[in-house]
C-alpha cells in the first residue's frame, strides 16, 4: 500500500512518495557473505559494517539478499533473484552458523571460535583511541593530585600501561587487582571513569556474579573492566572471600566459561582488568577481599588524595565539558601509555607489576581484619580467670569459641559480632597462628578427629 507524504509548503506536494521507496534506500541489500546464522536462538545476523542487526524471520533477510542479486545482476527478474537469495540464505544457515553470539571484552568484531573450535560472532569491541602524541593537561593534572606520592602515581601509570596493552593486543594478561581507596569527593570514579575510557568505554560490575547471588555471568564477558563500587560492595567476610576466590578464577586461568540462561555454556578467554573504588574509612575498606598469603601477591591498593577541578562540575555543562577535555586528551594520553616503560622495581615476572600497596591503608586494613579483632577478644577475655583458669592450654576452634561465648566472660557480645558465620572463628585462628600472635600458635592436631588445635598463652 501506498501512502502520500505531503509537507504543505513542498513544491512537490502533489507528487507520492512511496514507502517502498524509501525502504529500498534506507535497506539497499546485503551481500550473503554479510548473513550468519544463530543456531541456538534460531535468528540471523546482518553486518552492515559498523553493527549486527538481528532478524528472527527469513523474510527481510530473503528480501536484503534478493535486492543484492537484482543490484548485481542487471536484467535478472525479481522471482529468479529470489530463487537465488533462498539458495544463498539456505547455505548460509550451514556455512554461517554459529554456536553462540555476543560481544567478548578485548577481542574485535566478526567471526570467531571458542577455545574449543566452536564458531561464535563477535558483535562489537571495545572503543579505543587512536594514540597520537601530544599534551593531556586535564588528564595529568588529575592524577597528579589524586596521587602526590610518586610512587603511587608511578604504579598506577604501570598497571594501566599493562591492561591497555592487553587489549590492544585481545590478549589477556594476568594482573592485580587495582584498589583506590581515597575519602568521600576524592575523585575515585572520576579516575575510574577516566581509566574505563583508556580501556575501551565497557564497564560491567562482578559482585553479583562473583559473591554467589547471581549464576550467570554473560554481562560481564563483553566489558573490559569490571569495576566495583563501594555502594554495591559487601563487607561480610563470606561474600569477601568468595569474591577473592572469583577474581583468582577470572584472572588468572587461560580460559572461563560463559555461563547465559538458557545457553549451553562456552569456553572463552575476555581481556578483563578488575577495579574496586571505596572511602578510606576502616569500615569501607573491609569490602576489599581479605589478603591472605594466596591473594597478597594479587592486589595493587593506592591512596586516593581530593583533588580540585578546573572546570565546576556542579552543572550539567560543567560536567559536559570536563568529559570533552578528557575525551580530547585520550589519543595523546594512550600513546603515553603505549610507549610507557615500567620502572625496574616495580617490575613482576607473571603480571607485568607488582602488587605495591600504600602501609598506612595496609596498616588500617590488618587492623580491622577478623583476625586482628579476634586478637584483640581474646586478649580481653583472658582477664577471665573463671573461664580461663587452665592457661596455658591446648584447644580445638570450636573449644575456644565456645569459651568466648561464655555466658560469664566479659567478651560474649564482641564475639558474637565476629562470628557471625560457621567456621569464622577458626579461620582467625588460623590466620592467627600462620602470621603471629601474643596469645595463639598452632599446637597438633587432635589425635582422634584430626582436628586443627591451638595453644592459648597467657
Amino acid at each position: 500500500m501506498n501512502q502520500n507524504i505531503k509537507g504543505d509548503d513542498s513544491p512537490n506536494a502533489e507528487m507520492p512518495i512511496s514507502l517502498e521507496t524509501l525502504e529500498m534506500k534506507t535497506y539497499p541489500g546485503f551481500p550473503p557473505s554479510s548473513v550468519f546464522y544463530d543456531g541456538p536462538g534460531g535468528s540471523y545476523l546482518v553486518d552492515n559494517g559498523k553493527s549486527f542487526f538481528r532478524w528472527s524471520k527469513r523474510g527481510p533477510v530473503i528480501t536484503g539478499l534478493t535486492r543484492h542479486q537484482m543490484s548485481q545482476h542487471k536484467g535478472l527478474d525479481h522471482k529468479e533473484a529470489m530463487l537465488a537469495a533462498k539458495s544463498d540464505l539456505a547455505d548460509r544457515e550451514l556455512d554461517g552458523a554459529v554456536q553462540w553470539c555476543g560481544s567478548i571484552a578485548g577481542h574485535r568484531r566478526g567471526l570467531a571460535r571458542d577455545t574449543a573450535g566452536l564458531p561464535i560472532l563477535i558483535l562489537t569491541e571495545a572503543r579505543l583511541s587512536e594514540p597520537k602524541a601530544g599534551p593531556f593537561p586535564t588528564i595529568g593534572d588529575i592524577l597528579r593530585q589524586a596521587f602526590p606520592d610518586p610512587e603511587q602515581l608511578a604504579v598506577l601509570i604501570g598497571w594501566l600501561s599493562i591492561r591497555l596493552r592487553a587489549v590492544r593486543a585481545g590478549i589477556h594478561q594476568p594482573g592485580p587487582m587495582l584498589v583506590i581507596a581515597g575519602e568521600v569527593n576524592a575523585g575515585k570514579s572520576l579516575i575510574a571513569w577516566i581509566i574505563s575510557q583508556i580501556l575501551g568505554g565497557r564497564i560491567a560490575n562482578p559482585h553479583a556474579a562473583w559473591t554467589g547471588s547471581m549464576l550467570w555471568n554473560d554481562d560481564l564477558v563483553g566489558a573490559e573492566l569490571l569495576l566495583i563500587d563501594d555502594c554495591v560492595g559487601s563487607t561480610d567476610i563470606r561474600s569477601r572471600r568468595a569474591l577473592a576466590a572469583a577474581f583468582k578464577e577470572a584472572m588468572y586461568p587461560a580460559q572461563i566459561s560463559l555461563r547465559k540462561r538458557n545457553t549451553s555454556s562456552i569456553s572463552i578467554r575476555p581481556v578483563w582488568s578488575v577495579m574496586i573504588c571505596c572511602n578510606d574509612t576502616p569500615e569501607s575498606l573491609q569490602i576489599i577481599p581479605p589478603l591472605d598469603s594466596d591473594l597478597e601477591d594479587k592486589v595493587i591498593l593506592l591512596h586516593a588524595r581530593k583533588i580540585t577541578l578546573g572546570v565546576d562540575t556542579s552543572t550539567p555543562e560543567g560536567r559536559v565539558e570536563l568529559q570533552r577535555l578528557v575525551t580530547d586528551e585520550l589519543p595523546a594520553f594512550t600513546a603515553k601509555l603505549i610507549s610507557h616503560q615500567i620502572p625496574q622495581h616495580l617490575r613482576d615476572s607473571r603480571a607485568g607489576i607488582i602488587a605495591w600497596r600504600d602501609p598506612e591503608l595496609t596498616d588500617s586494613l590488618d587492623a580491622n581484619s577478623p583476625a586482628r579483632r579476634l586478637e584483640d577478644i581474646i586478649e580481653s577475655a583472658l582477664g577471665n580467670r573463671g573461664v580461663w583458669h587452665d592457661l596455658p592450654c591446648v584447644l580445638t576452634s570450636s573449644e575456644i569459641e565456645s569459651r568466648l561465648l561464655d555466658p560469664h566472660g566479659t567478651s560474649r557480645e564482641q564475639a558474637r559480632g565476629l562470628f557471625t558465620w560457621h567456621g569464622a572463628c577458626g579461620s582467625a585462628l588460623a590466620k592467627l597462628a600462620a602470621t603471629g600472635s601474643r596469645f595463639i600458635e598452632a599446637a597438633e592436631p587432635d589425635t582422634h578427629s584430626k582436628r586443627p588445635r591451638y595453644r592459648v598463652k597467657p
